[in-house]
């Protein structure tokens, strides 16, 4: 079957590379046809469709799908909205918005059910979207004060999400479309509105919250000190960004390459890092090519004076 998935225009390479990185999380088999312009990507997949909805809602760049040009899912607007960081009881002003962690996430290739590691993780914004899709999910920070927050913010989307089942999606219904982007669809079924816009899933957060959950005061530089060889099987983290000087910008670069060696140590073979950084810190020459294997790469630009990069890397 043909399927057209519109990507997000923030970075077409990520959202690709997110796109690839969730058919190897749900394991279907696909091939990418062509790529089209309006940051569309054509694939033959053999997949029921239920299985590419549930992709779809674990997505942070998808927005929508078609399959043989019948729009089947959209992105609802807002389903991020309760996670921002504004929302957290508690708020520290370096939280990334749950979009961009979901997509750290996902990137990092995490399974339901296996670990998945933030060594960075302060007030806990990777862990939290993690926690949501069913991960097991281990933060380390090196202060005291941000550990504090994420296990707060943790706990406060444990018990909002506590006893809500995952909403279920409404497909949508079968009907015509005139041209490929669907701005004709004849919606001729009343209460289609409501359909194209399905009620937000809410995964079971709680499911591995108490036995699995770890948050550690500890330096990312020695997990070998905390976590046992080969432990985990992700990791993603948002590297420290401090810019007040040569001298902390040097120390970042030492600190980027101690943390890369002791990360190889504790992931597991074969299996998936994801840093993101700003531009002004050249982080590829820290990565040891007998270590690790460059998956992909992008960027996203916040505003003049930062641009974050992104780096997927797979342990040799």
């Amino acid at each position: 079957m043909q399927y057209f998935f519109k990507l997000s225009g923030e970075s077409f390479g990520l959202a690709l590379a997110e796109l690839e990185a969730l058919f190897e999380i749900f394991v279907i088999k696909h091939k990418l046809k062509k790529k089209t312009s309006k940051n569309i990507v054509i694939a033959e997949i053999p997949s029921k469709r239920e299985g590419i909805l549930e992709l779809c809602k674990r997505s942070a760049f998808i927005q929508k799908v078609y399959l043989n040009k019948l729009k089947i899912w959209e992105a609802l607007k807002g389903r991020f909205l309760e996670r921002e960081p504004m929302k957290k009881p508690a708020f520290h002003p370096t939280m990334l918005k749950p979009k961009l962690a979901r997509l750290l996430v996902n990137l990092s290739g995490a399974k339901e059910g296996e670990t998945i590691l933030d060594p960075f993780c302060g007030a806990g914004s990777i862990l939290i979207e993690a926690a949501v899709l069913g991960t097991k999910v281990i933060g380390t920070d090196f202060d005291s004060e941000m550990i504090a927050r994420a296990k707060k913010n943790l706990e406060f989307y444990k018990k909002l999400y506590k006893n809500n089942l995952n909403s279920p999606l409404v497909p949508y219904p079968r009907t015509k479309v005139r041209g490929f982007n669907g701005t004709h669809l004849e919606r001729r079924i009343q209460g289609m509105e409501k359909a194209l816009h399905p009620a937000p899933s809410r995964a079971g957060f709680s499911r591995f919250f108490h036995k699995n959950l770890k948050l550690k005061v500890a330096d990312a530089t020695q997990l070998e000190k905390v976590f046992k060889p080969n432990s985990v099987d992700a990791i993603a983290t948002d590297l420290p960004y401090g810019r007040s000087s040569r001298a902390s910008l040097k120390n970042l670069e030492v600190l980027y390459k101690n943390f890369l060696t002791s990360a190889h140590t504790t992931l597991k073979n074969k299996k998936y890092l994801v840093l993101m950084y700003p531009h002004y810190i050249n982080t590829k020459k820290q990565i040891s090519k007998k270590q690790w294997t460059l998956i992909s790469e992008g960027e996203l630009y916040v505003h003049g004076g930062l641009t974050r990069k992104l780096v997927v890397l797979k342990k040799v």
